[in-house]
């Protein structure tokens, strides 16, 4: 119905303007707060989408918070694994070579006993069982280290540690039967086995009773 309809309807009824104005502004008071209400609802459902989605996003950084420790957990443990087997090897000896380590020992041999083999990859490089005159083989005896056949020997320079590389580049090498402690004790001797290994042996300590190895055998 025409606004002037109405206006004169509500007159024709007795209606005073007064009335007519406050009835009129009541109403379009209601549409403004239903129109506020509605906003209202709609920024309440706008404001709880968001907190959601920021207590999601929250869990999900918390979750790959966790898996960072548990990766760094990881790594410091591979780290200590890594110090410990390099702290197993002789010192001098680079292990930053590119080439593969068969065997590396710390052991002690006892006058007049066992022998070893530089070729076997056992804990103890079959002390107990090796024959002292077969290839490869390591005994002490009379103050000396003694050699199975096929063994021989390299000194390097006093400032080159040894290595694949180094010991397998050098020359010349003699045959070593025989050789005493002191002339291992630095960590600069090369072994070319009868098998085609390398090798390198540092002796850490001797008396005339014992004598302590340190030995690399690379592939």
């Amino acid at each position: 119905m025409p606004f002037l309809e109405v206006v004169g309807t509500y007159l024709k009824r007795g209606l005073s303007w007064a009335t007519l104005v406050a009835t009129a502004t009541a109403a379009v008071l209601g549409l403004i707060l239903v129109q506020k209400q509605i906003e209202a609802e709609d920024n309440s459902h706008r404001i709880a989408a968001q907190s959601k989605k920021i207590s999601t996003l929250t869990a999900d950084n918390n979750s790959l918070q966790d898996d960072v420790e548990a990766r760094d957990k990881e790594i410091d443990r591979l780290k200590a694994k890594l110090s410990r087997v390099q702290s197993s090897l002789p010192a001098a000896v680079d292990t930053t070579e590119e080439h593969a380590v068969r065997a590396t020992r710390i052991l002690e041999l006892a006058a007049e006993g066992d022998a070893i083999n530089l070729n076997s990859v056992d804990p103890v490089l079959d002390a107990g069982s090796t024959d002292k005159w077969s290839s490869d083989a390591v005994y002490y005896n009379d103050r000396a280290l003694k050699f199975g056949y096929g063994v021989n020997y390299l000194r390097l320079p006093a400032e080159t540690a040894p290595s694949f590389a180094a010991c397998s580049r050098s020359t010349p090498y003699a045959s070593a039967d025989s050789l005493e402690p002191h002339l291992l004790t630095a960590a600069n001797s090369c072994l070319r086995l009868a098998s085609g290994r390398f090798a390198s042996i540092q002796v850490a300590a001797y008396t005339e009773a014992t004598v302590k190895l340190n030995v690399t055998v690379w592939e």
